[in-house]
C-alpha cells in the first residue's frame, strides 16, 4: 500500500472539512449578536468552531507538506481506496466532534463523536433530546443554532458521501478513485452514469441538491392555507431537509417532526405529507431520479427494487394503518391519520431517516417486529438509505428458492435473475457473503453491547434485564443499519445519552460498518491491506 498516498488524501479531506466548518462559523458570529438561548456562550461556541477549524487546516496542510512527493497523477489502487474511505470517515468526525467537545456543548469527547459520526453516517442516532430542563424545554432546542445547523450539515454530505463530493472537487482523488466511489455509494454495484468518474459524482450530487432545494422551499413557504406564512422557519426547513434527503433524521425539535402537531401547527399534516415524499425519493436509487428528470419516467416501473420497494412499504403501511386505526391509538380520529401516521414511520424506518410523529415503542408487537424487519431492509442501492438494501433482500429470497428447487432436481441449470438479467455466480457469491458477514456483526455487537450494559447496571435499579435486551440489541440494529431510534431504552422518545462509554463507542463502529457497507472496515483492519 502507499501510506503517501492516503496520508496525502486525508490531508487534503481535512482541509476541505476546514472551509465545511466555515458555514457553522458564520452562524455562530450571527448568533454572538442575538439573544442568548437559556445558558449557552454563544461566543465560547464561536472561539471552539474556530479553533476546530485551525487545528484541522494545520494538520491538513502539514500532512500534504510532508508528502508532498506523492503523484497527483498516481493510480489509487483498491487498498488505497478503502483506507482512504474508512480513514476519512474516522478523521472528518473527529473534527466535526471537536466543536461540540470545545464548546462545552457535550460532557465528554465521547459523545461528540457519538453524535458527529452519527450524523456523517446519517444514522440519526443523538444524545441530545427528551431532556427536559429549565421549564420543559427540550435539550435540542437550546442548543445553539450554529450547532444544529452543523449536526444536520453532516448529514448531508454524509449522506450522497463526502467522498463521493471530494471525488467531483479534489484533482487529487480523480486518478483511479473508483474503489473509493464504490465504498461510499450503498449498494452490490456503483453504477457510472458517465465514463469519467467525477463526471458521474457531480451528476449524483447534482440530483441530490436539486431534490435537497425542492423540498427546502415546500417546508419553508408553509402550505396551500398560507402560501407567504405558516412555514418552518429558514433554519428547521433546511435542518429537516438536510435530515430527510440524507436518511438521517437529526430534527431541531426534542419531538422531532412530531413537533408541529403537538403545538397545532395549521400545517403540520402538510410538513409530514412533504417530508413523506422526499424520504420515498431518498430511499430510492438517484440514478433512477437522474433518468426521471431527462424524459425516462417509465425507469422506475422497469427497475424491480424499485417496485419490491414500494410494495414493502405499501404492504406495511397496510398492516400497521389497520391496526392502529381498529385499536384506536395515537389518537387517530380519522382513517386519513391512520394512513398518514403508519407511512410516515414505515418510511421513516425503512429508509432508514429515523424521523418520528409517533412513539411506535407502545404499538403491538407485530406492528414493532414489522418495523425492526424494515430496519434491516432499509432503501434501494444507490440511495442514501441505510441496511442492507433492497436489492440485496431479493437476490437472497431469490437464491434460496434456487436452492430449494436444486434439492428437488439436482441437475437442474438455474439461474437467478434481477429483471431480464442474470445475475452473475461472482455476484451471488459476493452478495450472501455480504449478508453473512452483516449477521456475525449484528450478533458479536449485540453480545458486546447487552454485557456492557449488564456490567454498568450492576449494583444500580436500572432496567430490568428485558429491557437491557431489547435497548442492547435495538441499539445495534439501529446503529449497524442507521436508522436511528430502536426500542425501550433507544426509542422514538429516548436518546443514546445516558448509555455507558464504552457501549458508545461499539456503536460508533456499528455506524461506520453499516455506513460502509462492511467490506471496507473489515478490509481497513486485515493486516495484509497495509502490506506494500
Amino acid at each position: 500500500m502507499n501510506k503517501k498516498a492516503v496520508l496525502n488524501i486525508l490531508g487534503s479531506l481535512s482541509i476541505l472539512m476546514a472551509c465545511i466548518m466555515l458555514v457553522p462559523l458564520g452562524l455562530a458570529l450571527w448568533e454572538e449578536n442575538q439573544t442568548a438561548l437559556g445558558n449557552i456562550d454563544h461566543f465560547k461556541q464561536s472561539i471552539a468552531l474556530a479553533l476546530s477549524i485551525f487545528l484541522a487546516l494545520i494538520f491538513g496542510l502539514s500532512v500534504k507538506k510532508l508528502t508532498s512527493k506523492y503523484s497527483e497523477n498516481q493510480l489509487i489502487k483498491p487498498a488505497e481506496g478503502f483506507a482512504i474511505s474508512g480513514l476519512g470517515w474516522i478523521l472528518l468526525s473527529f473534527w466535526g466532534a471537536l466543536p461540540l467537545y470545545l464548546g462545552g456543548i457535550v460532557e465528554n469527547f465521547t459523545d461528540g463523536y457519538f453524535e458527529i459520526i452519527s450524523g456523517f453516517t446519517t444514522t440519526g442516532s443523538s444524545v441530545f433530546g427528551t431532556a427536559k430542563i429549565d421549564g420543559g424545554l427540550g435539550l435540542i432546542e437550546r442548543l445553539p443554532k450554529s450547532i444544529l445547523l452543523w449536526r444536520s450539515l453532516t448529514h448531508w454530505l454524509g449522506g450522497m458521501g463526502i467522498i463521493v463530493l471530494s471525488l467531483a472537487v479534489l484533482p487529487a482523488l480523480r486518478a483511479g478513485g473508483y474503489q473509493m466511489f464504490a465504498a461510499e455509494v450503498p449498494g452490490p454495484t456503483a453504477e457510472k452514469l458517465r465514463p469519467r468518474l467525477k463526471d458521474t459524482a457531480a451528476i449524483l450530487w447534482g440530483v441530490y441538491v436539486l431534490l435537497s432545494l425542492a423540498e427546502m422551499l415546500l417546508l419553508w413557504r408553509g402550505g396551500p392555507t398560507s402560501p407567504t406564512e405558516g412555514g418552518m422557519s429558514i433554519l428547521d426547513s433546511i435542518c429537516h431537509t438536510f435530515g430527510t434527503m440524507a436518511t438521517g433524521g437529526f430534527s431541531t425539535k426534542d419531538a422531532s417532526i412530531g413537533y408541529y402537531a403537538k403545538i397545532g401547527h395549521v400545517n403540520a399534516d402538510y410538513f409530514e405529507y412533504v417530508i413523506i415524499v422526499f424520504m420515498f425519493l431518498a430511499g430510492s436509487n438517484f440514478v433512477l431520479h437522474y433518468k426521471a428528470l431527462h424524459g425516462e419516467l417509465g425507469s422506475y416501473k422497469k427497475d424491480t427494487e424499485f417496485k419490491f420497494y414500494f410494495k414493502c412499504v405499501a404492504f406495511a403501511t397496510i398492516v400497521i394503518m389497520m391496526i392502529i386505526w381498529f385499536g384506536n391509538m395515537n389518537g387517530c380520529n380519522t382513517l386519513e391519520d391512520a394512513f398518514r401516521i403508519s407511512l410516515f414511520q414505515v418510511l421513516s424506518i425503512t429508509t432508514t431517516t429515523g424521523f418520528a410523529t409517533a412513539n411506535f415503542d407502545v404499538w403491538p408487537n407485530i406492528c414493532r417486529i414489522l418495523l425492526v424487519t424494515l430496519m434491516f431492509f432499509g432503501g434501494c442501492a444507490g440511495s442514501t438509505g441505510g441496511g442492507m438494501k433492497m436489492i440485496r433482500i431479493q437476490v437472497v429470497m431469490k437464491n434460496a428458492i434456487r436452492e430449494l428447487k436444486r434439492l428437488i432436481n439436482p441437475r437442474a441449470v438455474i439461474t437467478v435473475k434481477q429483471g431480464e438479467m442474470n445475475i452473475k455466480e461472482q455476484v451471488l457469491a459476493n452478495i450472501m457473503i455480504f449478508v453473512c458477514l452483516y449477521l456475525i456483526i449484528f450478533a458479536v455487537a449485540s453480545v458486546l453491547v447487552v454485557a456492557s450494559l449488564n456490567m454498568a447496571s450492576i449494583g444500580s435499579a436500572a432496567e430490568s434485564a428485558n429491557d437491557q435486551l431489547i435497548t442492547g440489541v435495538t441499539a445495534v440494529i439501529a446503529t449497524l443499519n442507521n436508522i436511528g431510534p430502536g426500542l425501550s431504552g433507544v426509542g422514538a422518545t429516548c436518546n443514546f445519552g445516558s448509555l455507558p462509554i464504552v457501549t458508545k463507542w461499539i456503536l460508533c463502529l456499528c455506524m461506520l460498518i453499516g455506513r460502509l457497507e462492511v467490506y471496507t472496515i473489515v478490509i481497513m483492519f486485515l493486516p495484509f491491506t497495509w502490506r506494500k
